[in-house]
């Protein structure tokens, strides 16, 4: 195992040791490669499509605003946010008008065949109505746990994950890496994944219909004023169902657990930013900078100012 290998395994298991283990099921991922992982700005408004994409592609959102289409259904993305997308997948993105974003990637096949022939790093991406080449592509897919269709995340909840999708596209930038650390990221990468796809209530949802459409509801819409009929409508129950649902599975009401996702999204946007702190209130939702900074003391223990400080950027 190379030193780099080693190194991103100490700080996982690190990771891992701080936070609540959770045993997950076991699928042979031992063939696994990271073909492709980089950073892409878009531009204002930019569009872009491909109507094939052969991977499975982790996508996250370091900055700005815009959505994406995946096999014919739209996700809002914005700072913090990532998928996880199925194999053979099509995808079109579109950048926010006025602040696109920043995208992360990482193209993982599950299974590469390996054989005496160097590999060929590289991802297959059809334009649409352009016909697949009938070269031999060595990758497949395998059925990973937890995981179908689109997976949708938080990265705050997925901190270890993070510092691997950034190392990983930090390599990448680099140049190539030998094909044995390309093999060990895969793996550690897509097993990380499944660790998170199975958490008790992934995708930090109860397991309910309902509460998993206004969690999506929250995460497109934290940067404007929020109420209880407007969530209840999203949830089909009534405020006093949305309520007492909440209070079960959360502990707290609606709104309170609004306001934790609000200060939870603005210390990612700290972090990972280089937004001023009236820009970071604005996007949380909360414009008023000094009930902004009270709330964000309240449950950070410390001002934003403080709290950026005391944590790097990526």
């Amino acid at each position: 195992m190379s030193l780099n290998c080693k190194i991103i395994s100490l700080l996982y298991n690190c990771d891992m040791t701080a936070s609540t283990k959770h045993e997950v099921p076991k699928t042979d991922i031992a063939d696994a490669l990271l073909l492709l992982a980089n950073h892409h700005q878009f531009a204002v408004g930019a569009r872009l499509e491909f109507s094939l994409v052969r991977s499975r592609m982790l996508l996250w959102c370091r900055d700005g605003q815009g959505r994406v289409r995946i096999n014919g259904c739209w996700h809002p993305l914005s700072p913090g946010d990532f998928l996880f997308l199925p194999w053979d997948h099509s995808i079109r993105y579109e950048a926010d008008e006025t602040d696109p974003f920043l995208l992360g990637g990482a193209h993982f096949s599950p299974r590469w065949r390996r054989r005496e022939q160097p590999i060929k790093w590289r991802v297959l991406h059809l334009a649409p109505n352009a016909l697949a080449p009938l070269d031999d592509y060595r990758g497949e897919d395998l059925l990973l746990p937890g995981i179908s269709g689109v997976y949708s995340g938080r990265l705050v909840q997925a901190s270890a994950l993070l510092h691997l999708a950034e190392y990983s596209a930090t390599l990448f930038a680099r140049g190539l890496p030998p094909e044995e650390e390309a093999r060990f990221l895969g793996r550690l990468m897509l097993a990380e994944i499944i660790r998170v796809a199975n958490l008790p209530f992934g995708n930090d949802s109860t397991g309910s219909a309902a509460l998993l459409r206004v969690q999506t509801y929250l995460r497109a819409n934290l940067r404007r004023p929020l109420s209880i009929p407007e969530l209840a409508k999203v949830a089909h129950c009534s405020a006093a169902t949305l309520n007492r649902n909440f209070v079960a599975e959360y502990g707290m009401p609606p709104m309170l657990y609004v306001q934790q996702q609000r200060m939870l999204h603005a210390a990612e946007l700290l972090v990972g930013t280089s937004m001023r702190i009236g820009e970071v209130a604005q996007a949380a939702g909360v414009p008023d900078p000094y009930y902004f900074s009270r709330l964000f003391k309240k449950q950070h223990g410390c001002s934003p100012r403080e709290y950026r400080s005391r944590h790097f950027a990526l």
